[in-house]
């Protein structure tokens, strides 16, 4: 799950003046965090249900309606957003109550549970949100928050197409390191230390493309330039006030970089999530 932080995503029926404890978190999470308070509170309101605090049944039922709906991860966010807006208010955390624990027991334990499949992204797309990204990074707006985008735009374009080519799941991406990816005569090297099951180490070649804008070598040179690290630090890192970050980044960031990608270039990004560089 997500890590926890001390946040006040809203007021108390979610229309309140918003207020975030916790330092350091980006404009960008603040607006997630808000966003899935919303949704909570408007689902209560919309359904007569007491938002907060919230008896454990009405948790249950917007989990079950949400779990059909988002991948893990987004849900997981969510209930961490319910119960420490809870805490925050002085409300008890409807975590601790025994039907929530049973649920989330079942829900992590059912392999077969209705979850949406990631949405292959198509060649197309992957072209404009690359021209796209591409464009982004040349941005001469020497200010620090057109530094960060630039930054961004630079390591969000590598992403995009190291993984797409190298067909990457979210834990691919999380595990890669900066060591794991070569530069050869043929172009690019990427070793995926994957699990026996999905066929243990495996290495995946990609040719240099044109144009540059669509090159995943050139977009992995530009980055690697853009944020050098050890070869044992993480391929691709949360972006910080100052730079890239020592830390991986996560699932929630690489369905973000995704869905923000696709969205840019007018693709509705509702079927995409941090495994759709690698659904086919």
């Amino acid at each position: 799950m997500p890590g926890e932080g001390a946040l006040i995503p809203a007021g108390r029926h979610g229309d309140g003046p918003t207020k975030i404890k916790r330092k350091g978190l980006s404009l960008r999470t603040r607006e997630v965090y808000r966003r899935d308070w919303s949704r909570f509170a408007a689902w209560c309101q919309t359904n007569r249900l007491q938002v907060l605090p919230c008896r454990p049944e009405t948790l249950i039922r917007y989990l079950d309606e949400r779990a059909a709906q988002s991948p893990r991860t987004v849900l997981y966010r969510e209930l961490i957003v319910i119960c420490r807006t809870h805490r925050a208010e002085g409300e008890r955390s409807p975590r601790q109550y025994p039907l929530v624990r049973k649920w989330l027991r079942n829900y992590r334990d059912d392999a077969g549970l209705s979850v949406p499949a990631a949405a292959a992204i198509q060649a197309a797309h992957v072209v404009a949100m690359a021209a796209r990204l591409h464009q982004a990074s040349q941005s001469t707006d020497a200010s620090p928050k057109g530094q960060r985008k630039r930054l961004a735009a630079i390591r969000d374009r590598a992403l995009i197409l190291v993984g797409k080519g190298a067909q990457m799941r979210r834990l691919d991406i999380r595990r890669l390191t900066m060591g794991d990816v070569a530069l050869t005569t043929a172009g690019l090297e990427v070793t995926l230390r994957r699990s026996k099951v999905l066929g243990g180490l495996t290495v995946a070649t990609l040719a240099r493309k044109k144009p540059a804008s669509q090159c995943p070598v050139d977009a992995w040179q530009a980055w690697a330039a853009a944020a050098p690290a050890e070869p044992d630090a993480p391929a691709f890192r949360v972006l910080g006030a100052a730079g890239a970050r020592e830390k991986a980044i996560g699932p929630t960031d690489i369905c973000i970089v995704i869905k923000r990608a696709i969205h840019a270039v007018g693709v509705d990004p509702t079927p995409y999530n941090d495994e759709s560089l690698a659904a086919v």
